[in-house]
């Protein structure tokens, strides 16, 4: 509403209840030479005004630029200084709205308590009062280095194993300095050795499981991690989410991806494809999401029935896991491929008739909608697309607007919950 101050009420908010994240106001100090691992204490210098900060997009503030926004912030390390987070106010929407974004450095929070905090921060009407805020331990001096190093060296004393790794981490250090490679090599096999993880128990529940021998699937996902940062979108129909969750209670989700005009070209589809294993499910909205024409529907339906796993399409309440489901499928897509083409026919017979009556013009294509589909897949911002392609940036907002209308669909890869 009008005279609404968004960023006034993020930081009122947030002071009320500091006296309640205790995390919020810790900060990290360093112990010299890296003795040991860096202590938490509680921040003698805390500045709200710091930590939550107000900024606006640039016009037409769309999608694209808060994306674009957010990534940039997210790269930035955080102060060691300070506690370890952040939250932006970013105004300058398109749509009016404001953004709020939390930055939390996951060993000052980690998942579970956040989503709690985040449940503690938000309130069950817009009127609700601030809560009154307690008051907030007194801070404790930051400690000297000498006071640090004390405490370092302590740590030391009682894990010999740290005192070890230590000593193997300068030795090779000073190996390298001085050039010697081959004891250098030696150091460098003696931490890896030492530092490996040690065999458990097969009875120990209690421990993390052991990490899987298999190198992991080629997905964009397993790269070398740079320093920069992307983030995307998009938004699914609540009602897809509740109905895949009444349906597979028990099951994991794996994996989703917005629909193409055909196979090719989705290579989230291929590798859904290649890590379904014996009893799993392949779990589509609707029929077309999944492939646009009979061929293409039954290699895909008998790639997975080789892999003796099935198919649903949650719209039409198909499971080729049974006998009905599987006829009902092959029936179901000559129909849809049937609609099709005779849709296609009617179109092209209209053109032809307005050809011929001197009513269609028809104008030169100057749009090459996949080309800027998969720069927009790729993270190029609107402005670079419109300036390679030569093109406006509106063009290229539409091409990613009726994205976003005809491909908002799901697929996903549910494992068989009995082999959890």
């Amino acid at each position: 509403s009008d005279g609404y101050d968004a960023f006034q009420a993020v930081k009122d908010t947030y002071a009320s209840h500091l006296d309640m994240f205790e995390p919020l106001r810790r900060r990290l100090v360093e112990v010299p030479f890296g003795l040991d691992r860096p202590y938490w204490i509680e921040d003698p210098n805390f500045d709200l005004d710091y930590h939550i900060r107000e900024i606006a997009l640039p016009p037409p503030g769309d999608d694209t630029q808060l994306a674009d926004q957010v990534a940039r912030i997210i790269a930035r390390p955080c102060d060691r200084t300070r506690p370890l987070w952040e939250v932006y106010v970013i105004e300058g929407l398109a749509s009016g709205d404001f953004a709020v974004l939390s930055k939390v450095h996951h060993a000052t929070v980690d998942g579970a308590a956040g989503a709690i905090m985040t449940t503690m921060l938000l309130d069950p009407a817009p009127d609700t009062p601030l809560r009154e805020p307690g008051p907030i331990p007194e801070a404790e001096p930051v400690p000297s280095s000498n006071d640090m190093l004390r405490r370092g060296l302590l740590s030391l004393l009682r894990r010999p194993d740290r005192t070890i790794r230590l000593q193997l981490r300068v030795a090779q250090q000073i190996a390298e300095a001085s050039r010697q490679e081959g004891l250098a090599n030696v150091a460098s096999a003696a931490r890896r050795f030492i530092s490996a993880p040690r065999t458990r128990p097969r009875d120990d529940r209690d421990s993390a499981p052991e990490a899987p021998d298999s190198m992991a699937p080629p997905t964009p996902f397993n790269a070398s991690i740079s320093p920069h940062r992307k983030v995307a979108f998009r938004s699914v129909p609540l009602a897809q989410i509740k109905d895949i969750k009444s349906k597979f209670p028990d099951a994991i989700i794996h994996e989703e991806k917005a629909s193409a005009s055909s196979r090719h070209g989705r290579p989230k589809l291929e590798l859904l494809l290649t890590v379904l294993r014996e009893g799993d499910k392949l779990v589509v909205w609707k029929l077309d999401r999944l492939a646009r024409n009979t061929l293409e529907l039954l290699q895909i339906k008998n790639e997975i029935a080789d892999k003796s796993a099935a198919l649903v399409i949650l719209d039409q309440e198909i499971d080729t896991s049974t006998a009905a489901g599987e006829c009902f499928l092959q029936m179901l897509a000559v129909f849809a491929e049937f609609e099709t083409n005779l849709r296609r026919e009617r179109q092209l017979a209209g053109i032809a008739k307005a050809k011929e009556q001197g009513k269609y013009k028809g104008r030169p294509a100057t749009l090459d909608k996949d080309v800027i589909s998969e720069m927009l897949a790729d993270g190029a911002t609107h402005s670079a697309i419109a300036k390679k392609l030569g093109i406006s940036t509106k063009s290229v907002q539409r091409v990613r607007n009726e994205m976003k209308q005809n491909h908002d669909e799901t697929i996903l890869l549910v494992e068989n919950p009995h082999d959890h």
